[in-house]
Parts: structure tokens; sequence; C-alpha cells
């Protein structure tokens, strides 16, 4: 059997899904013989124990930030991103407004340069727009909590809606 390279996209701060519940979703998707890479969008340490025994932890999402020191231009230093808790709740009461906020900030994300045989989004929301305009894919498996219109633009790609 082959050996597959899969991401999991997970927002620990999502007020939807509760820690419980990412770990459990974490291990139904788990084969022992993938290369599991696992994505938070920001640090936080309960989730980021309990899965690192089950993959690779990338750094949590992050952002250029172009800092000018005196005559050094272009010197550029990532840094850790903080999703305000307004959009988070955004997610699923005013999901247009959540759009709006990554059309504003996805120019600072950085990409992901792997290629994934696999994708699974346990977020909606940012993780969303993260997965299709900064990572690259066969196949993307994404839980909607909650079914919106906005997510229709992921019916349009090799999206598997759970």
């Amino acid at each position: 059997m082959n050996r597959k390279t899969i991401l999991w996209v997970i927002d620990p701060f999502d007020p939807i899904i509760s820690h419980n519940q990412i770990v459990s979703l974490s291990q139904s998707h788990y084969k022992e013989n993938n290369q599991i890479y696992i994505q938070l969008l920001e640090y936080h340490s309960l989730v980021y124990r309990q899965l690192s025994n089950i993959g690779k932890m990338l750094p949590p999402f992050s952002w250029n930030n172009e800092v000018k020191q005196g005559r050094k231009k272009g010197f550029y230093q990532f840094l850790s991103y903080s999703i305000p808790k307004n959009i988070r709740l955004a997610t699923y009461n005013y999901p247009a407004l959540v759009k709006i906020y990554w059309q504003h900030m996805k120019s600072r994300i950085i990409k992901d340069d792997r290629f994934y045989d696999e994708v699974v989004i346990f977020s909606q929301g940012l993780p969303q727009y993260y997965v299709k305009e900064r990572i690259a894919a066969k196949k993307i498996i994404v839980y909607h909590h909650l079914f919106q219109p906005e997510s229709v633009e992921f019916l349009k790609q090799k999206v598997i809606l759970i």
C-alpha cells in the first residue's frame, strides 16, 4: 500500500467544535503508514500535545511581515498570526465578513510548498480559504458543521463535504 502525505488543518479555537471532538475526528482519519502533517491556525497547548503523537506538527498559521531596519530593507520575519475572536464567531453567523477578512489577509499568509495527497479541514471559514488558495492537494475533505452558501465554491473543486 502506498504511503500518503496528508495535511490536517485545524482551528483549535473554533467556537463550534470542542477539543475532544478535534482529537476524536483526527484519530478517525489516522492510518499508521501515512505521513501526517498537522497545521494549527494558532498554537493551543492541549491540542498540540494531544496531536503531536499522531503526526508532524507544522508551525502555527503565520504571515510575512516586512521589517525595515535602518538601511536594510526587505528583511522578512515570520510572525505568529492571531485571528480576532469576532472573526471566528462570524464564521458561522456572518460568513461573508470572514471572506472579506481573508481577502485582506491572504497576501500576508505564507504558502505551503508541499504537495499533499489529501487535506482534511476540520473547521469552516479561514481554514477553507487557506487550503483553497495556499495548499496544493489531490483531494480535500471538509467538515461542514453548518451549511452556508459561501461553501458552494468548494463544491467546484475536488472536495468531499462531510
